[in-house]
């Protein structure tokens, strides 16, 4: 904020500016400040008015006092050129004089030039002589080499054709011993693939032979296992029937009839052996010695039918080597075989180079047999060119001995020797004749334009001399002190007026930003207000409300369909008696509310906390909510399965009728391929539960598992 010095508000813009007023006290002084300052910015505008009227009166007046000072100066300075004008007016008139003088040696000279201009025509005829002549010769030079290559070419190409003409005839027997050798190397190339397929022959007769040792020894390999595991189950078989007695007698109960005698009283049954196998033990032997023999009987087929394939190539290869070496051993056959193979291949290589040399021989007997005829044709192409030759020579040197002469005969004539020299000659005589004439023309004028120079001044002194005459004089200093008086009282009133503007600035801005804040701040007012609300909603604070937070919020929803599938099995686990229940109110409006549990009692029809549930029935209770959050898990999200489910005791505490029905319930789960495991040391579920894992305690501290 800001106030004029000495302005009854000054102490209350101070006191606003260090913050110790209201807010509606500065608004209604800041209008007050407002309003006065834009009525002073009025009155200034006013003054600033009149002022500007005044100056531009005292202005005119100045202006037309200093034309009248200048305008005497003019004069003066007008006079004394009119002075200088005269003087020099004489000296042009003699000027003038002097270049009218020279009229008539402008007269010859024009005379000269057009004589000269009329023999032009005659230069450009003999210019036109001279090229067509170096033109001629040009030709002629060109010509002369022209002849001078094609007998160059002409001479090396009857050398060519002569070289030629005895290549051919070195090649007349060219191709004779071609055929020869193409047999030849056919005979090579067959005997090659005989060597080839003997050696691929050979290669897999050793493979075979390889695959047929390894196939005997895991037929051996098989074989003994078969005898191994055929002994172990005879023996066992022989044990199992030497025990039959002792495993009969594990069945015979006092009061009922044995099975051979028909007693139902034993006294000494047989007693059964620890190494007494069991029956599925003895099948099991069976099965692994079956096994064994069908593995010895595979491997013994793959033996022979490689035995059988080796025995076939050995022969093979025995009637593929006789056919190039009858009496050759088998065991030499490979080193043969290398060796052949070897000489063949530098045998093709030395044929393929030669049958190469006699087809380029060929070939070259054709190309010298087509180039030939062509060389004659290019020969006698270029006799006739240079005939022609000569005759065009003969004809150019005929029109250089036209040209000379008629050149001869334009110099004898023609007084300059070329054409430019006779141009630079007429230039000079128009330019000499130009001059004079210009420097004429030159001198009327400025003898014309100092006799108007002179009029004009004339004119000029006695316009001022009536300009002056008709006008009063002003006193320049007055009118001076007068105007800068004025504008030093403006320049005043428009200081005073900026920091007027100033002042108004600031305090409209001053205005508008309280205004504009204090908009501000009761939106954020209001703003607080509702998120205030809507935190004590989401916090679960809001009075005389439930205490439920939105994080519980969100879980009631998944833990009402877990409860929904809970209660299908604590129905069952139950008896029908109980169904759990989410309590949606809270005890007190003080404590949060949202994820406790009540239990309906259907056999009295009454509602009440699940604190009230014995230990068994809380088991119960428990076990079902796991499963109902399995089921929601796997319903909830579509790729997870799970399998296998352990419920850690709690068994204990169950009765007789309580543990059927949860075992009814865990065992209807594995009827979807689920496995549940029991962690429990209640014996009824032993005996219930037929596969075990039996952990036990050892004396040496640790512990052992058995699985049953």
């Amino acid at each position: 904020m800001r106030c004029a010095e000495g302005d009854l508000y000054a102490e209350n813009v101070r006191k606003a500016q260090v913050g110790e007023l209201p807010t509606e006290e500065i608004l209604e002084m800041l209008e007050r400040l407002i309003g006065k300052d834009t009525e002073l910015l009025d009155q200034y505008g006013d003054r600033l008015s009149r002022l500007d009227s005044k100056l531009n009166v005292l202005n005119t007046r100045l202006g037309r006092a200093e034309e009248l000072e200048k305008a005497e100066q003019t004069l003066e300075k007008t006079r004394a050129e009119l002075e200088k004008a005269t003087e020099k007016q004489k000296a042009l008139d003699a000027a003038y004089a002097e270049a009218g003088a020279r009229q008539p040696e402008a007269d010859r000279l024009a005379a000269e030039a057009a004589a000269l201009e009329t023999m032009l025509p005659e230069y450009d005829a003999r210019e036109k002589t001279f090229l067509d002549r170096r033109d001629t010769e040009l030709q002629l030079k060109a010509e002369r080499k022209a002849l001078e290559k094609d007998s160059e070419a002409l001479n090396t190409s009857i050398r060519q054709t002569e070289q030629m003409q005895a290549e051919r005839k070195t090649l007349e027997t060219a191709g004779a011993q071609r055929e020869a050798l193409l047999r030849e190397k056919d005979s090579v190339e067959a005997n090659g693939k005989q060597i080839a397929d003997i050696l691929k022959t050979l290669d897999a007769a050793v493979r075979l032979k390889s695959d047929l040792i390894e196939a005997q020894q895991k037929y051996l390999a098989a074989q003994k296992k078969y005898e191994l595991t055929q002994q172990r189950y005879e023996d066992m078989n022989r044990a199992f029937l030497s025990e039959q007695a002792g495993i009969l007698a594990q069945t015979l109960r006092e009061g009922e009839a044995c099975p051979v005698c028909g007693a139902t009283v034993h006294p000494h049954p047989a007693e059964l052996s620890e190494a007494a196998p069991t029956e599925s033990q003895l099948k099991q032997a069976k099965r692994e010695a079956d096994q064994c023999r069908r593995t010895a009987e595979l491997a013994s087929s793959e033996a022979g039918n490689l035995l059988g394939q080796e025995r076939a190539t050995r022969q093979e290869l025995s009637r593929k080597a006789a056919e190039l070496w009858p009496e050759l051993p088998p065991e030499k056959i490979r080193e043969a075989a290398e060796s052949g193979r070897k000489r063949l291949r530098e045998r093709f290589a030395e044929l393929s180079a030669a049958v190469t040399v006699e087809d380029k021989k060929l070939e070259r007997k054709a190309k010298l047999e087509e180039l030939i005829p062509q060389m004659e044709k290019d020969q006698q192409r270029l006799q006739e060119s240079m005939q022609r030759g000569r005759e065009r020579i003969a004809a150019c040197e005929t029109k250089i001995c036209q040209w000379d002469e008629l050149l001869q005969q334009s110099e004898e004539k023609l007084p300059f020797p070329s054409k430019a020299e006779a141009n630079r000659e007429l230039t000079k005589l128009k330019g000499e004749q130009q001059r004079i004439r210009e420097n004429l023309i030159q001198a009327e004028e400025a003898q014309r334009g100092g006799k108007t120079a002179c009029a004009a001044l004339e004119g000029r002194i006695n316009q001022l001399t009536e300009q002056l005459s008709a006008s009063e004089k002003q006193d320049l200093k007055v009118l001076r002190e007068e105007i800068e008086q004025l504008n030093r009282e403006k320049r005043e009133i428009t200081r005073q007026n900026a920091d007027l503007l100033l002042r108004l600035s600031a305090n409209r801005t001053a205005q508008s930003g309280i205004l504009k804040q204090g908009a501000e701040l009761e939106q954020l007012e209001k703003k607080l207000s509702w998120v205030k609300a809507l935190s004590d909603t989401a916090n679960g604070n809001v009075s005389g409300k439930e205490r439920i937070m939105l994080e519980t919020y969100v879980q009631t929803s998944f833990f009402d369909r877990m409860i929904a599938r809970a209660n299908t099995r604590f129905f069952i686990m139950s008896g029908g008696q109980y169904e759990l229940k989410r309590r949606e109110v809270a005890d007190n409006l003080r404590s949060q509310s949202g994820l406790e549990l009540s239990v309906i009692d259907h056999y009295n029809s009454t509602e009440r906390s699940v604190k009230t549930l014995s230990g068994g029935e809380s088991f119960k209770a428990s076990l079902s909510l796991a499963l109902g959050l399995s089921d929601e898990i796997q319903s909830s999200a579509g790729g997870i399965q799970l399998d296998t489910m352990f419920v850690d005791e709690g068994f204990g505490s169950l009765d007789e009728e309580s543990l059927e029905q949860a075992m009814k319930a865990l065992s209807d789960l594995t009827e979807s391929n689920r496995l549940v495991g029991i962690i429990s040391h209640v014996s009824e579920l032993k005996e219930r539960i037929d596969r075990q894992i039996v952990v036990k305690k050892d004396r040496s501290g640790g512990s052992h598992a058995e699985i049953i």
